[in-house]
């Protein structure tokens, strides 16, 4: 019966000890990273969402809401500094190439009150929304750019404006995207989707708080640039 079953008795397998002896050593690096702790934070994550047309490009991307680091008799806490917000970024084509100035973009930031009102707005109905700047002795409002979701002729989607006072008039066309229905869907559950991010709910239920990354904290420089694009975009 030992020569039959060889050195290792009868119960041994030598494809188990042949896959033992061949086992990377890169497997315990993973079972230990298996095992440590889960950060749901970390490095950023940039997505969008584009619509391309011959003229006129649309990109559609999250900002994130930046918190504030606050001390109090009952320890540490962390509070939402500043909302944030769905940027809608349209470029237009450079003549006579396929690509588009991103470098000239304009940005309008939608929150999440104003994401409602694509959620009760009914179909075939126009949205209008205003960023405005208050004269200096707060008496009245002149408009700084005004972004307009209408429908089509044919219903068969919307068209995406953005608008300034300056702008001339074969200008409005060349700041324009129409969309079809499915991408204005698409469109819309991105940013039904986002709104307990943007206003930091999602945060409160976080158990581990030192995972936030320092990039979503309050700045000196706060909404001047580089993530900024927040609540009043």
């Amino acid at each position: 019966a030992a020569a039959a079953g060889g050195a290792g008795g009868p119960c041994a397998s030598p494809s188990l000890a042949s896959t033992a002896a061949t086992k990377s050593p890169l497997d315990g690096a993973a079972a230990a990273a298996a095992a440590a702790p889960r950060r749901r934070f970390g490095a950023r994550v940039y997505a969008q969402y584009a619509v391309f047309r011959p003229d006129c490009a649309l990109m559609v991307r999250p900002a994130q809401p930046r918190l504030k680091r606050n001390e109090s008799a009952n320890g540490e806490y962390y509070s939402v500094a500043q909302q944030g917000s769905v940027l809608l970024e349209f470029a237009r084509r450079v003549e006579s190439t396929k690509s588009f100035d991103w470098s000239n973009k304009r940005i309008f930031g939608i929150n999440a009150t104003e994401i409602g009102t694509f959620a009760v707005t009914p179909p075939g109905q126009q949205i209008t929304l205003e960023r405005q700047v208050r004269s200096e002795d707060g008496s009245s409002y002149t408009p700084l750019k005004t972004l307009v979701v209408s429908p089509l002729s044919d219903m068969s989607g919307v068209r995406f404006s953005f608008e300034t006072p300056d702008d001339a008039p074969e200008d409005a066309s060349r700041w324009s995207v129409d969309v079809t229905n499915a991408e204005y869907f698409a469109l819309k559950s991105l940013m039904f989707y986002s709104i307990p991010q943007l206003v930091g709910w999602n945060l409160a239920l976080e158990p581990d708080h030192e995972a936030f990354p320092q990039w979503m904290m309050q700045r000196d420089d706060f909404g001047n640039g580089g993530g900024g694009g927040g609540y009043g975009s």
